[in-house]
């Protein structure tokens, strides 16, 4: 179930308790997006801080929207898919969210890892 509280959106968690009800912010799936991003050696932020992340909630689904670049030679249809592919289990893993929509728009290539 999403909630909006000003201009945050949370999901709520489906487990119910007496005790009352957890919701996760949208920037906790930002969040673990960020920490994939950094573990990964040919993707690159294309902005600071967490601007590459959008995240939209809508109709009980998750999309996730990241603007990166990618290593000068790397396999670009192996990495977006193994990056994909990982954010996907880390969020379902860690959140019990099914993200469907995991869309990496590549804007171009640097040849080290500190470029930006």
């Amino acid at each position: 179930m999403k909630k909006t509280e000003g201009t945050m959106e949370y999901i709520r968690i489906d487990k119910e308790s007496p005790k009352g009800t957890a919701a996760l912010s949208s920037d906790v799936f930002k969040n673990i997006v960020q920490i994939e991003v950094s573990r990964n050696e040919d993707v690159i932020p294309a902005k600071k801080e967490n601007d590459y992340v959008t995240s939209k909630l809508s109709d009980q689904q998750l999309t996730l929207n990241l603007l990166l670049k990618l290593r000068l030679g790397c396999n670009v249809a192996e990495v977006c898919g193994g990056l994909q592919d990982k954010i996907h289990e880390d969020i379902l893993w860690m959140t019990g969210v099914d993200c469907k929509d995991i869309n990496l728009d590549i804007v171009g290539f640097v040849t080290e890892k500190n470029e930006k």
